[in-house]
């Protein structure tokens, strides 16, 4: 059983597509953030639907992006992008994000979720901050997204480490231990490397691959342009930030 993670697609339509043909899998979840920031929301959206995810959660920008919440704490950058993307997205698109369910879900002894399971709009970015929710979340595995990089946090067999993955690279799961894992960002990479990054699960094999790859971002940022966003938004593209 191979199973497809994928986060932070932020409406990077031309990513989405590149990271779905450059893979083979049998079931897909999806850690929120579909919309926000790029030019094609309804497209990433609809080729969501149409993949049924078996396990998808909400994100940040998919609850302001469709009016569940107000882009208060979002930076000028952030809220004028969802308030464009309020602008054009379908009826249909709308309701599928207002529907999307809060995180965590669990499958078995897998967690996943968009922040922290804690708390879903809460970035999780040190180590002690990871480790001590560790110990209080009953699962092997937690999978999160939010900040946009590849991350492995383990704990077990005596040792306590985390590490950025910066390449495409195969991370043995030992059942002794416990991880938080973030598979990178599809659509807006914040790694400082312009590819986006997602993971397969391999459930009998006890690993996960991460994978980066690229996709047609001079078009991904001209689309943006074209639709008459922020250049940054555009340019950020590029540097993988």
């Amino acid at each position: 059983m191979r199973i497809l993670i994928l986060s932070d697609i932020h409406a990077n339509f031309l990513a989405l597509q590149s990271a779905l043909d450059s893979v083979d899998y049998d079931k897909l979840w999806v850690l929120g953030d579909l919309v926000g920031y790029g030019a094609d929301p309804n497209s990433v959206v609809e080729e969501v639907r149409r993949l049924e995810p078996e396990l998808i959660v909400r994100g940040n920008h998919d609850k302001v992006c469709c009016g569940l919440e107000e882009p208060e704490n979002f930076s000028d950058l952030a809220r004028e992008s969802a308030l464009w993307t309020r602008r054009v997205l379908s009826r249909d698109s709308n309701d599928y994000l207002r529907g999307l369910p809060q995180g965590p879900l669990r499958q078995g002894s897998w967690l996943i979720s968009h922040g922290s399971p804690m708390d879903e709009d809460e970035y999780l970015i040190c180590d002690d901050q990871v480790f001590g929710q560790m110990a209080e979340i009953d699962a092997s595995v937690c999978f999160f997204g939010h900040t946009h990089v590849p991350l492995v946090y383990r704990n077990g067999r005596g040792r306590r480490d985390s590490f950025h993955v910066a390449e495409s690279a195969d991370v043995p799961l030992d059942r002794d231990c416990r991880y938080f894992i973030n598979p990178g960002s599809v659509g807006q990479p914040r790694d400082r490397d312009a590819r986006g990054c997602f993971a397969v699960l391999d459930v009998e094999g006890a690993s996960l691959r991460f994978v980066k790859f690229k996709y047609p971002l001079a078009d991904a940022a001209q689309r943006i342009l074209e639709a008459g966003l922020p250049e940054l938004l555009a340019q950020r593209l590029f540097i993988g930030w």
